[in-house]
């Protein structure tokens, strides 16, 4: 079934992270629906970063959301200025973790709801990747860096201690192509 929009307004701005609106919609049928909201994010980025041991980068940091601390695929948004998802994902590797270089290739994309989120999250697969620099973080970023093996990070997920779901899911695509 398709909708039509009949009208839309802008419930909070805060560019670049977050833009909330409210949408009104019609049905083919006929009915309306008077609140549809819509989270209006930039694209995100995520990586499966390998070092030449195949040895998985990744960063633990708290998230807010939660109240807790968990192990993450190095991840950010999709700057304007970058031209291409490839882009933000080498730039936030580097920044958050110091690691460069590698053979990159796009691995899977997806959306954390497409019920209510206008974005999508592109995730690159970087192998033989190597620490060049320290990492370069945000005065609101508290993360710490971790390289793990193949049997350490498989446990992370059996066990639901990597609970960012868009990270989860490459990650166990990742396992199951293996």
């Amino acid at each position: 079934m398709n909708w039509t929009l009949i009208d839309q307004k802008y419930l909070f701005q805060r560019s670049p992270w977050l833009t909330i609106r409210e949408d009104k919609l019609m049905a083919e049928d006929g009915y309306i629906k008077e609140s549809y909201y819509v989270f209006e994010y930039p694209d995100w980025v995520n990586t499966i970063a390998l070092t030449h041991d195949e040895q998985f980068v990744l960063v633990q940091q708290y998230r807010h959301g939660l109240g807790k601390t968990s192990f993450e695929l190095c991840a950010g948004i999709c700057d304007p200025d970058d031209l291409h998802p490839l882009t933000s994902a080498k730039r936030e590797l580097k920044e958050e973790t110091g690691f460069t270089g590698g053979e990159w290739s796009y691995w899977m994309s997806s959306c954390a709801n497409p019920g209510t989120h206008t974005n999508m999250v592109h995730c690159y697969l970087a192998k033989g990747v190597v620490q060049t620099d320290a990492p370069e973080l945000e005065p609101s970023e508290y993360l710490t860096v971790h390289v793990l093996d193949q049997t350490e990070v498989y446990d992370l997920l059996v066990n639901d201690k990597i609970v960012q779901s868009l990270h989860a899911a490459a990650l166990w695509k990742y396992f199951a192509l293996k």
